[in-house]
């Protein structure tokens, strides 16, 4: 071969050379993900790339940026994902590809880690497979600054030349590195990355939360060369309910691509999603189907998973991986902690309470209110009633009226904070039994305390059956695994604040002072019965009759055996009442309901006595008249329903008929309509005879189960040890004490 013809070959060689590198420059230059994949060797070597679908989501919306599809753009995926590397070093790399005039300002919590990236891009942008990939005609250099810095040895300040924050190149292209907080005045970009605003050790900090959302919210947005189309890109993982990224998020300006380690079905895609579409603003979707499925299986397997679950706990797992601050099953308030109940499944209750936390006032950045009503039966609560609005003075005290009208309840807890100072104050003119409290410590040591404390697993319920909507009231409610809306059970579970405000509180506060909760519990019931100007001497009476009660209550509670449980239970309902009274049908009658005969004096007989034996002849007239097999728990129904309403009127019944023809489900039935009563000449309905039916139809339909009524936890106690019944017993007065004050405000006279 001549030297021409040498020459020619070298020519075309080098022609053939260029036009596929111009053309590899282009694709590159026009696919993100293809730049990913290509240039991952050069800015890790150490760890070579294992490819998955997440890749390509971060690349399409990143890519969206650089081709103005989107302006705000923010990702929540969890560490470990490369999300730096892609979001901050490659993205910065391949807008300079595209247009090396680009101006960005990245930043993140630490200068350090801005400072790594930045060095990450110059190395990238420097390599011999970037200048001979886009043979991009400038050069990339670092511009030096003077920055203060300490000498550890002498301890004095001194400016010393740095060049490894600003990234620059031959045609004015920069990367600014900064920090949260850090000064950028002077600093203008046509675009900005932040990546990690929050150090996830400062994520309970609210001076750190404020601090990273005053400096990217307000001190960045005037960052822009062009106002009206510089983007940002806003990359991390949720720490807390209240940390940047929500507040963000709550501008309704970001397109949001959430990517939970493990699929949500419910929480399919993102925030933006939800509101707009199956996808996200450029068309996109998450693949995942299954509940649970993982993000990137190859790497994060389900035992990585399942370690990092260990290591960071409910809380942090859930925000760092599921990009929801809040777990799915509650955090330290567990799902499994909660049941739900149906309206007419309400049993008696021992006690109910109002408890309040207010706010000042109720403009848009105040704090919500939180008023909730519990009702308390032996272990478990019951969430009867809850308002959570942004209110001021005026409308919280209304609302918690509007509670106590409808409820009547022994005590209302008010915290003595914020407007709850005044609330106390004008609501302890106008209804009885309001009480102020200020909790010891705060909101997590008032929850461990009443988590560990107080029992909650399977104890705390929320009304409603399945898929079904909230009560006006503001019940909770809530479908299997699906959210309410207006705020149901799984807004419980994820804003803490409020349950432990309301709950924690409350119930931890009620065990603590029992002594002022019964006397809110005796001032209501008087009020409500129209005693109020009798209150000083009927406080006395009701205490005295309490302490004789207390001792008959302990007695009973040591009763074994089936006879025993059916005692608790009718001794529940009935109460006990120390003198000879008329009951609302005019019967002389005394202790736990023990009509008295013609001419009989009951004077120094045992109450538990008179009540065994009432309730064997209850059983004796169960027996006799019904025909078919019972169950104890039926046989304990029927006979408290006898002992109340008497053999008579159960052999003449309707309830008595079906169940002798066989029909189990007409014969509960019937006991609901047992619920009225003969007062001052009128046949009244009386809620307590209500509570009282429903209770005994529970117990009837209950026939294969142990007896679970509620009522009789109250009473029982698991200690066989006397001296550790006896205590046991004493825990448990605060929760009987509202009740069996009702029943002795009755006796006195």
């Amino acid at each position: 071969m001549s030297p021409l013809e040498r020459s020619r070959l070298e020519t075309l060689i080098a022609e053939r050379n260029r036009r596929q590198n111009r053309e590899r420059a282009e694709q590159l230059g026009g696919d993100f993900a293809a730049f990913i994949r290509a240039s991952w060797n050069i800015v890790d070597p150490a760890m070579p790339l294992i490819d998955n679908w997440h890749i390509d989501a971060l690349a399409e919306h990143l890519q969206a940026i650089a081709e103005r599809e989107i302006r705000f753009l923010m990702i929540n995926i969890g560490p470990g994902y490369a999300k730096s590397v892609i979001a901050s070093v490659m993205f910065s790399a391949w807008l300079w590809a595209r247009d090396p005039m680009t101006k960005i300002i990245a930043a993140t919590y630490a200068k350090s880690l801005t400072i790594r990236d930045s060095l990450r891009v110059r190395d990238l942008v420097s390599s011999d497979w970037y200048q001979d990939t886009f043979n991009p005609g400038w050069r990339v250099f670092q511009k030096e600054t003077k920055v203060r810095q300490l000498d550890a040895k002498t301890g004095v300040w001194t400016w010393v030349k740095t060049n490894e924050d600003w990234l620059s190149n031959s045609v004015k292209g920069e990367r600014r590195a900064l920090s949260v907080g850090g000064a950028a005045t002077g600093f203008r970009a046509d675009g900005q990355i932040f990546d990690d605003l929050l150090n996830a050790s400062e994520k309970y900090s609210e001076a750190k939360r404020d601090e990273a959302q005053e400096w990217a919210v307000k001190t960045m947005s005037s960052r822009f060369n062009d106002m009206r189309n510089g983007w940002r890109v806003v990359i991390g993982q949720r720490l807390h309910e209240k940390d940047p990224y929500g507040a963000m998020l709550d501008t309704g300006d970001y397109v949001h691509l959430n990517l939970p380690s493990e699929f949500e079905r419910e929480r399919k895609c993102c925030v933006w999603c939800r509101q707009h579409g199956p996808t996200t603003a450029i068309g996109w979707t998450d693949p995942r189907t299954e509940e649970g499925q993982l993000l990137f299986p190859e790497l994060f397997t389900p035992e990585v998973i399942a370690k990092a679950k260990k290591d960071l706990g409910s809380y942090d797992y859930a925000g760092q991986h599921q990009q929801r601050p809040a777990p799915a099953e509650g955090g330290m308030f567990k799902r499994s902690y909660w049941r739900r109940y149906a309206r007419e499944e309400l049993p008696a209750l021992n006690m109910v309470v109002i408890s309040a936390d207010c706010t000042f006032k109720d403009v848009s950045s105040s704090d919500y209110v939180a008023i909730h009503v519990w009702g308390v039966v032996g272990a478990r609560f019951y969430l009867l009633a809850r308002k959570h609005e942004q209110m001021g003075f005026t409308a919280t005290k209304r609302a918690i009226r509007v509670l106590w009208e409808e409820f009547h309840p022994s005590a209302t807890l008010i915290e003595d904070k914020a407007n709850g100072s005044a609330v106390i104050e004008e609501l302890s003119r106008e209804v009885p039994g309001v009480i102020a409290i200020t909790p010891d410590g705060g909101k997590v040591a008032r929850a461990s305390l009443l988590k560990g404390g107080l029992g909650m697993i399977g104890n705390l319920l929320g009304r409603g059956a399945a898929g079904a909507a909230v009560a006006e009231s503001g019940a909770a409610a809530a479908g299997e695994g699906a959210a309410v809306a207006g705020g149901g059970l799984l807004s419980l579970i994820s804003i803490p604040a409020i349950v432990v405000a309301a709950v924690g509180a409350a119930l931890v506060w009620m065990t603590a002072h029992p002594d002022q909760v019964r006397k809110a519990a005796s001032q209501a019931w008087d009020w409500t019965k129209g005693k109020a100007q009798e209150v000083g001497a009927a406080v006395h009476s009701v205490a005295e009759g309490a302490k004789a009660a207390g001792g008959w209550v302990k007695l009973l509670s040591r009763e074994g055996g089936p006879l025993g449980d059916l005692a608790r239970m009718t001794a529940k309902f009935e109460g006990f009442r120390s003198k000879v009274y008329n009951d609302v049908a005019g019967n002389a009658t005394a202790f736990f309901g023990h009509k008295l005969r013609p001419g009989e004096d009951v004077s120094g007989q045992n109450p538990i006595g008179l009540l065994m034996s009432d309730l064997k002849s209850a059983l004796a007239t169960v027996h006799g008249l019904v025909k078919q097999h019972l169950s104890r728990n039926q046989e304990n129904a029927l006979a408290d329903f006898v002992y109340n309403v008497g053999a008579q009127k159960f052999a003449n019944s309707t309830l008595l008929r079906k169940l002798n023809a066989g029909d189990f489900a007409g014969a509960a039935d019937q006991f609901q309509h047992w619920n009225h009563a003969l007062v001052n000449g009128h046949m009244t309905t009386l809620k307590a005879l209500t509570e009282r039916r429903a209770a005994e139809a529970q117990l009837f339909r209950f026939a294969d189960r142990p007896n679970t009524v509620e009522q009789k936890n109250d009473y029982h106690v698991t200690s066989t040890d006397p001296n550790g019944a006896a205590s046991e017993i004493e825990r448990r007065q605060v929760r009987m004490t509202a009740d069996l004050v009702r029943n002795l405000a009755g006796a006195v006279q």
